[in-house]
């Protein structure tokens, strides 16, 4: 998988996750511009890139006031270094879910 499409695959789930919540009224903002403006643009091609582009403007759609916009990655540094925590954080979970389940 590719860096793109990697970050096209991570916005879906995000969008899909916020339907699915019920929230409205979003504003989205992601450091990957070439998204931004795929989303923004009506270019349709055959990649998984644009396959995965197109799916978040359905699911956008569903989503009322809904809108997804460029940040710097600078200014998005506090929310990547939240990412890398919550992951970090996540995976150790897991892994002492699965050793705990292995005694029972």
């Amino acid at each position: 998988m590719i860096p793109l499409e990697a970050e096209a695959w991570a916005l879906l789930e995000g969008i899909k996750w916020i339907h699915e919540l019920g929230y409205q009224n979003v504003e989205i903002e992601i450091d990957c511009k070439s998204i931004v403006d795929d989303l923004l643009n009506c270019n349709r091609h055959n990649t998984n890139v644009h396959i995965l582009v197109s799916k978040c403007k359905e699911v956008l759609n569903l989503i009322l006031n809904s809108l997804v916009s460029f940040i710097w990655r600078q200014t998005n540094n506090f929310a990547h270094r939240i990412a890398h925590y919550l992951l970090l954080v996540s995976r150790s979970l897991i892994i002492f879910q699965i050793r705990f389940t292995m005694f029972l």
